[in-house]
């Protein structure tokens, strides 16, 4: 969809020898992130297309732009099987300041500098950034969503027996608490530097 009304705007850039194409990414691609893998699929892909188009309509005066946009305050981080409560997101207002930046810069990517450091470390260092992305995943808690908790409550009415759920101990409530503080002071640095960038840029 997104590709296709892309080349249906074209011709007309073309045409007038003026135009510009912003792509909304997603950091997911850039930093390779765990339970992203159809979105950042996705929006790699668009990615492609868009560093491909740039070649055959970058001397008719038609820009294109990536914008790996960071994890944003909206409905769609809303997930009852997984929480990001951690992590310090963008608000709307903060989002906007990145489309603004890629249409007044009319750059070929708009990235933090986190992701845009960790993109790098990826390039020379893959299994580090795997390795890196493995604790994080580990790390992070999660809950089964609705989905499973009917099944749950399908089980309970005799349908089929419900499995056990393992009992939470001190120890791994402390663990987890620890992984979510470590987490929360990690994704605060990274927020803080890409804020940053942007003020600097």
């Amino acid at each position: 969809g997104g590709l296709k009304m892309a080349l249906g705007a074209l011709p007309c850039m073309i045409e007038r020898r003026s135009g510009h194409l912003i792509h909304i990414s997603s950091f997911a691609v850039p930093t390779k992130q765990p339970r992203f893998t159809g979105y950042a699929a996705s929006k790699s892909a668009l990615d492609a297309a868009f560093q491909s188009i740039a070649g055959e309509v970058a001397h008719k005066g038609v820009y294109t732009t990536s914008v790996s946009m960071p994890l944003v305050e909206t409905k769609m981080v809303v997930s009852k099987g997984h929480s990001y409560d951690h992590v310090t997101m963008l608000t709307i207002d903060q989002a906007c300041e990145y489309v603004e930046h890629a249409i007044v810069t009319k750059q070929r990517e708009v990235i933090d500098a986190p992701s845009r450091f960790l993109a790098l470390l990826y390039f020379f260092w893959p299994s580090l950034i795997v390795a890196l992305n493995s604790i994080v995943y580990r790390m992070e808690g999660e809950q089964p969503p609705d989905a499973s908790e009917e099944d749950g409550a399908a089980d309970r009415d005799g349908e089929r027996p419900a499995a056990k759920r393992p009992r939470t101990t001190n120890a791994a409530g402390r663990k987890a608490r620890t992984g979510r503080g470590l987490m929360s002071v990690l994704t605060w640095m990274m927020w803080f530097f890409s804020r940053l960038e942007l003020v600097l840029a």
